[in-house]
């Protein structure tokens, strides 16, 4: 049994976009207009950020509310946390740590994707 991580999303496209460029992948669609993404193991996937009101109702902030503002920080196992980085700040992303060895004995690299998520690009997740 595994989990999976989803993200609202303001722009659907925007977004598939960018994660096919940074992940070398594809998105798979999947119910209520979401898409899936796998990278090695780590699967994850898109949602509009319209449906998660409409989905669970006044008990959740309104996405469109947060201001571009993350509550989610997602390891990425990639092959190359430094090929991986390169596309992603050619997709658009903004750079928050550059790739370097962390304390955890890992090299990784922390960025911002289109909609304010923030992607830390790893060999392997400390977690």
């Amino acid at each position: 049994m595994s989990g999976l991580c989803v993200l609202y999303v303001k722009d659907m496209a925007r977004s598939s976009d960018f994660y096919s460029q940074v992940f070398n992948a594809a998105a798979v669609p999947a119910p209520l207009g979401a898409v899936r993404f796998s990278v090695g193991d780590f699967s994850f996937g898109l949602m509009p950020e319209s449906t998660a009101k409409s989905r669970f109702g006044p008990m959740i902030a309104d996405p469109h509310l947060s201001g571009g503002t993350s509550r989610l920080e997602m390891w990425i196992p990639v092959p190359s946390p430094k090929d991986c980085l390169e596309r992603a700040l050619s997709a658009g992303a903004k750079l928050l740590s550059p790739l370097q060895l962390r304390e955890c004995g890992d090299s990784s690299a922390s960025v911002l994707d289109p909609d304010g998520h923030v992607l830390i690009l790893c060999h392997r997740p400390i977690f």
